[in-house]
């Protein structure tokens, strides 16, 4: 088969699927991933074909937008930078690698070029969702950043909430989808995200049904699987000086605000506070070294980057934003987690963790250093959490979804 993979996003959101694109290739499929030109060398070093859909600038704009403090900011950038000026370019290029009837696109949740290539040339397209708020439901709604919307309201109320969340999301994602819509005389999409951005052909779910069980109004054609993960560790080791620090003491408690974060420079001075107050050792991750606290004491580590799947197993903790893909090698590691949501699926991703008794929630507002250590210092002590952090990771351990993955696409052909 020719497989077409639309991956767009931060490196979480593109890791998973250049993990699904090496699993098909092995099986003998053509594969190329469409993403930005800041993973070109990570879908090289995985053996795939790359076409570039954005450039590296645009994401780096992105990059230096991202607040913490203020989620629709952040959200506004990634949409401007990554997802709009797309649209285009991925529908163009699946048009022109399109060979009928042995052609099958994979696509993120807002891989619009994508969903607008399917209904205009016919092409089976899978949608693949990283985590369970891009399942917008009545029945068991995800918590959405903002918007009070608890399971046990009323299911009346529940969909006035989600109509008027349908007005506002297609006056804002509307007007650029449908204006590449009306130039293939298409009609106007509606009801972008609780319906359109759903691929009619199959929808798959990229995490296990105990992180969210399947609700009665997702999708009918939709299945969960299992989290996929990579990081490249082979390629990225960790370093020398960090395997030394490692092995040099008790086991550390990692801190990172994620890829996506350049601003987080408070997050680290209150980090670098709590362990202190711990008196436990630490491990900060960031790629902006200007926001680490200059001279930082000797039981905490700076490094830029370390493949978690390689860290996290020497750790005794881990806090972070809350991103879907860090939640998953934090689950595998069997490691407690502290999550410092500040919008689009972390507020949602980070309630489901408190409810499997893994971890526990802190918005950055309230991100003091006495109240992490207090937070985290439960968490440690806590044997019932450590237990069901054990039991979730060997389960994780245990499985490999890859085969299954691949058979529900090779199924859509």
């Amino acid at each position: 088969m020719n497989i077409i993979i639309v991956a767009i996003g931060s490196q979480g959101d593109v890791n998973p699927f250049l993990n699904i694109g090496i699993a098909l290739h092995k099986r003998g499929h053509d594969v190329t991933v469409l993403s930005n030109d800041y993973f070109s060398e990570s879908v090289q070093n995985a053996g795939l074909d790359f076409v570039s859909v954005g450039g590296t600038d645009d994401f780096n704009k992105m990059l230096d937008e991202v607040d913490l403090s203020n989620p629709t900011k952040t959200t506004k950038a990634i949409m401007k930078y990554l997802y709009f000026p797309s649209i285009q370019k991925v529908y163009d290029t699946i048009k022109r690698l399109l060979i009928p009837k042995e052609t099958i696109v994979i696509g993120i949740t807002m891989a619009f070029g994508a969903r607008i290539a399917q209904e205009k040339l016919g092409i089976p397209l899978i949608t693949c969702h990283l985590s369970p708020i891009s399942f917008p439901s009545i029945s068991r709604p995800a918590k959405l950043d903002g918007i009070w919307m608890p399971h046990w309201m009323p299911k009346l109320y529940k969909d006035s909430v989600w109509r008027l969340i349908d007005k506002v999301t297609d006056l804002y994602l509307g007007p650029p989808i449908n204006r590449m819509r009306e130039k293939l005389d298409l009609h106007p999409a509606k009801s972008i995200i609780r319906h359109w951005m759903h691929s009619p052909d199959k929808v798959i779910g990229l995490f296990p049904r105990w992180f969210a069980e399947p609700q009665s109004d997702w999708p009918n054609n939709a299945e969960v699987t299992n989290f996929v993960f990579f990081d490249e560790a082979d390629k990225n080791p960790m370093s020398q000086e960090l395997e030394n620090y490692i092995a040099d003491g008790d086991p550390p408690i990692i801190f990172t605000a994620g890829t996506a974060v350049n601003n987080a420079a408070s997050f680290f001075n209150a980090s670098a506070e709590a362990c202190k107050i711990l008196n436990t050792r630490g491990i900060f991750l960031s790629r902006y070294k200007d926001h680490i606290p200059k001279d930082l004491p000797q039981n905490i580590h700076y490094c830029e980057y370390a493949p978690f799947s390689k860290l996290l197993p020497y750790s005794s903790a881990f806090v972070h934003h809350g991103g879907i893909g860090t939640c998953a090698q934090a689950l595998r590691a069997g490691v407690p987690q502290l999550i410092t949501p500040f919008g689009i699926d972390q507020p949602d991703n980070a309630s489901r963790l408190t409810e499997l008794g893994v971890g526990d929630e802190l918005r950055m507002k309230k991100y003091k250093s006495s109240i992490v250590a207090d937070k985290l210092g439960k968490l440690l002590r806590d044997k019932d959490v450590q237990m069901r952090c054990k039991k979730i990771a060997d389960e994780l351990k245990s499985i490999d979804p890859l085969a299954e993955i691949c058979r529900i696409i090779e199924g859509q052909i």
